[in-house]
């Protein structure tokens, strides 16, 4: 893989484990969502650009200049119903994930603080994206995210047999021109 910045020739453990295999921190991150979302598989709003994001803070790490997550490329999907909660969980999730990395790796107080930097820019970025989409009449702001933001929809949920049996209205077709169907 091919940077076009300068990278330090010799790499921290830090900035290899985020370069070389960053699937592995991802792989934390979305273990740690399940156990805090109690074990419910659900698509989260940070899924398409983790690895890609985890890399360019390894980047970072190794030397790269300029903005991990202007660099992040994937698609960020968010939900104009849910709010920026989600948004400060995933990530609040990913800082500790993070600090856990480094601590084990005996990261510098440096790496630390890149890290940590990082994860604070991809948070503004994301919830000025949110705000875009909960109100579009107000001015773009510049979100510096290297990928794309969608809005995603919450899938629409069938009634249940109950919710079904309780919706149940006899109806007759009206006999009038122009005229409503009345209800029995």
């Amino acid at each position: 893989m091919g940077f076009p910045i300068a990278i330090k020739e010799t790499l921290g453990l830090s900035a290899q484990l985020l370069l070389q295999r960053p699937e592995r921190v991802a792989e934390a991150w979305q273990s740690a969502r399940c156990v805090e979302e109690g074990g419910e598989p659900r698509e989260r709003i940070l899924e398409g650009v983790i690895v890609s994001f985890l890399r360019e803070i390894g980047a970072q790490l190794a030397g790269a200049r300029g903005s991990p997550w202007e660099r992040t490329t994937g698609v960020l999907k968010l939900c104009a119903k849910e709010g920026a909660g989600p948004i400060h969980s995933e990530l609040g999730t990913l800082r500790y994930v993070i600090d856990s990395t480094l601590d084990l790796l005996k990261a510098s107080l440096g790496e630390r603080m890149i890290a940590g930097s990082a994860i604070d820019e991809a948070l503004e970025s994301a919830v000025l994206a949110h705000r875009r989409l909960s109100h579009p009449e107000r001015p773009a702001q510049d979100l510096h995210f290297g990928g794309v933001v969608v809005e995603r929809f919450r899938p629409f949920a069938w009634p249940t047999p109950q919710e079904e049996s309780d919706l149940d209205v006899e109806w007759e077709p009206s006999t009038e021109p122009g005229g409503l169907a009345s209800a029995a």
